[in-house]
């Protein structure tokens, strides 16, 4: 009895150390489970981020690329609005949770930011110090390009690191339920037993009971621990995250998605996911329905993956959504989790990023005339933003307006008569109010009793009437606090009603297309300028030719006369007079070539090229100077054989004689000038070498330009030699360029096409020479 009692005892102890066993490793599964769902959260909070970060920096390089092609301050001031949300994303993800992987990653991203965040700095400074953007295109190609793509390829890495640890968490929590479903069945079915024993050895029927109620209590309060704690995470998200069943309805449905969608949650539960997108993705929804029941959604899509979508909302409207959908399975059961963003602002300022982008590089391609100008300008308007654009010109207290654009070319009679219309800028019309006070204005609904208060006459009314005007908007054009016009848009026939951000991208339009504007009237201006330049060039010249010609004849009689026997014999007069004539002969080659650039200004400067010698031509040449080189040796190199040039003897030797004066000029004394020349490809290529003191590379961008000198100070030339050797040298068919480092002299090649089988004379070949625009 005592050996019974002794077992008995026995079975009471060991039965409640086996159920609590049991009780404990069910206890150990759950805790297992929640640390693995903690992870896959924490995870999946660090994938948003990367994605966040990867298209806040995709935008911060747009907006960089935005500012160096149009340097505005509002510009700049998203600029650093969306560096500011980078710096954030960046601060975030490197407080999270990291691995050795994501804490290099973004530290080399930190890294390549500073450094592209650097270069950016010195760029945009140059930019907005007006440097233009063609000389920055080394920097952007070299470095900045580098860095750029190595913090684009870390940012990718990131984010693909993310999405494979939200993948593998994702599938590790697959398998953890999976697997801890089994051994929570066995152990709760151990610990019922041991207790069910128990019970029966003890008070079998209320120990029964008892335990099952007690269990009964324990799931119920880990089930609803666990939906509480879901449900404030799900409700708590900005996202809409969505659940649907195996038969495709709607099983959960967060805020988010009632912002976003528009519906109550109540209104949609049960219903089909159908009811949340457009007809005509629909079946597309359904296929993608049943791939998932056969074979799941591995089939179609990596969990995780995101990939643009359109949305419906209750109002019927259509709108783009990131969407990024997971499977899991519960109690046998699958059920999809989407988790969708509104993205249509996003989606939005990228489409008129690019518009601005497009209509910037168009507007500056565009022919610099005024009119044209003023065209494209009202084509791009009515393009993207409205049925009607009016381009009004503001010119000294008088409003003209200039064009009238509208989507429809069978319109064009009533835009004729608009634009014929004399307005008066005293009174009320469209623009009258920015023109005024050159801001910009904003009507959302015109009412009839608007529109009259803006009309000059009852002809004007009616004329503003055939427009239709719904809603309207109107930006000024200035420049440098210049008032130029204004843009008007106006909606009619699409009904679209004009909103404040409208409003801030018509603006914007506004400063691309007052840039153009200025830019077309300042080209029209140095136009005119350099016209007018030209025509006083020529009058001066021809001008001062005849009373520099009496001097130039009379020097020699003066210098003869001081010579004979009872003449002047003064040392200092003869100096004196030596001096006059090389002025006078100096000012006569200044008049010369004043002449020859008014000449290839009207397209008259003409060649009367024949077969000459080339030898001959190099020895006359050197002749011609040979006086003025008292301290330089002139060397000519042997040509060897060489085959007559077809050219204008008298114009060639004036080349040489421009290249030979120059090299005298800065070869020191002591110092050598050769000349040559060799055959090359059907022409005889010359040359002349001096051993002077070289060009920087400024002087050589700049050598053959009309006025430029290298040394500002000199006034022995009026900076027109290079100009026009190189207009003489065009005009033969040949080209001219120099070779010059500082402190190595310079070199100057030009080549004569080589006649060949050319009669002995030929009709002259006139230059036909664009001016400077």
């Amino acid at each position: 009895m005592r050996h019974f009692f002794s077992m008995m005892t026995a079975l009471v102890l060991i039965i409640p150390l086996v159920a609590g066993a049991a009780l404990l490793r069910v206890f150990q599964i759950s805790q297992g489970e929640q640390a693995v769902l903690r992870r896959y959260a924490l995870v999946t909070e660090q994938t948003l981020r990367a994605e966040r970060l990867n298209a806040e920096g995709e935008r911060l390089a747009r907006l960089s690329r935005s500012y160096l092609l149009t340097p505005h301050l509002d510009i700049m001031k998203e600029v650093d609005t969306s560096r500011a949300r980078f710096d954030e994303l960046v601060r975030q993800l490197t407080e999270g949770y990291l691995d050795e992987q994501e804490r290099a990653l973004m530290e080399e991203i930190s890294r390549a930011d500073r450094l592209l965040r650097s270069i950016a700095r010195d760029l945009h400074q140059q930019r907005g110090a007006g440097i233009p953007v063609d000389q920055l295109q080394p920097p952007l190609t070299g470095e900045y390009q580098s860095l750029r793509e190595a913090l684009d390829e870390s940012l990718r890495v990131l984010l693909r690191h993310e999405r494979e640890r939200m993948s593998a968490l994702e599938t590790e929590a697959h398998q953890v339920l999976a697997e801890s479903g089994g051994t929570r069945l066995a152990a709760v079915t151990v610990a019922v037993l041991m207790l069910a024993l128990q019970a029966v050895l003890a008070m079998r029927e209320l120990r029964r009971r008892r335990l099952a109620q007690v269990l009964a209590e324990r799931n119920a309060a880990e089930r609803a621990t666990s939906e509480a704690r879901y449900s404030g995470i799900v409700s708590l998200a900005a996202d809409a995250i969505i659940t649907v069943d195996e038969a495709g309805h709607i099983t959960l449905f967060n805020a988010g998605a009632e912002t976003i969608f528009g519906y109550k949650a109540s209104e949609v539960l049960g219903r089909p996911l159908d009811v949340l997108m457009p007809e005509r993705f629909r079946e597309r929804h359904h296929q993608f329905m049943r791939t998932f029941l056969e074979k799941g959604i591995q089939a179609r899509r990596r969990v995780g993956e995101r990939r643009r979508v359109h949305g419906l909302r209750k109002s019927g409207e259509e709108f783009p959504i990131d969407a990024a959908i997971s499977e899991l399975e519960v109690e046998g059961r699958r059920t999809l989790t989407v988790i969708l963003r509104d993205i249509s602002e996003q989606k939005r300022v990228e489409d008129e990023q690019r518009f601005l982008v497009s209509a910037g590089e168009l507007l500056s391609s565009t022919s610099l005339d005024s009119e044209r100008t003023l065209s494209r300008v009202a084509q791009l308007a009515v393009e993207r933003l409205a049925d009607w654009c009016l381009v009004y010109l503001w010119d000294e207290g008088r409003v003209r307006l200039s064009e009238v654009a509208h989507r429809d070319p069978v319109q064009r009679q009533t835009a004729s008569l608009l634009r014929g219309f004399p307005l008066d800028s005293r009174r009320a019309f469209l623009a009258h109010e920015v023109l005024v006070q050159h801001r910009p204005l904003l009507h959302s609904h015109v009412s009839a009793e608007q529109l009259a208060a803006l009309a000059q006459s009852d002809e004007h009314l009616r004329l503003l009437r055939r427009l239709n005007v719904r809603s309207f908007m109107a930006v000024p054009l200035v420049v440098n606090e210049r008032l130029l016009g204004a843009l008007t848009f106006i909606s009619s026939d699409s009904c679209h009603v004009y909103t404040p951000r409208d409003l801030e991208f018509a603006e914007q339009l506004g400063r691309y297309s007052s840039l153009a504007l200025e830019n077309a009237r300042l080209y029209q201006s140095a136009r005119d300028a350099t016209q007018a330049r030209d025509r006083i060039l020529g009058v001066v010249a021809h001008d001062l030719r005849s009373p520099l010609q009496s001097i130039l004849l009379a020097l020699p009689l003066l210098q003869r006369r001081a010579a004979l026997p009872g003449g002047v014999n003064d040392e200092r007069q003869g100096k004196l007079l030596e001096r006059l004539s090389a002025s006078a002969h100096r000012m006569n080659r200044m008049i010369e070539d004043l002449l020859d650039v008014a000449r290839v200004e009207a397209g008259q400067l003409s060649i009367r090229a024949s077969p000459q010698p080339t030898e001959p031509l190099l020895h006359e040449a050197l002749e011609t100077v040979r006086p003025q080189a008292q301290e330089v040796q002139l060397v000519l190199e042997p040509p060897g054989s060489l085959p007559p040039v077809l050219a204008d003897r008298d114009r060639l030797l004036q080349v040489f004689s421009n290249l030979l004066g120059n090299a005298l000029k800065f070869t020191p004394s002591g110092g050598e000038v050769r000349v040559g020349a060799h055959a090359e490809d059907g022409q005889v290529v010359f040359f002349v070498k001096d051993t002077g003191p070289g060009l920087t590379p400024d002087a050589r961008q700049h050598l053959f330009e009309r006025f430029w000198q290298a040394n500002h100070g000199d006034r022995r030339g009026a900076g027109l030699g290079l100009s026009i050797v190189k207009d003489i040298i065009e005009a033969h068919g040949g080209r001219i360029h120099v070779e010059s480092e500082q402190g190595q002299g310079s070199s100057f090649f030009f080549s004569v096409p080589i006649a060949l089988n050319v009669a002995p004379s030929s009709p002259p070949r006139s230059l036909n020479t664009i001016g400077p625009f």
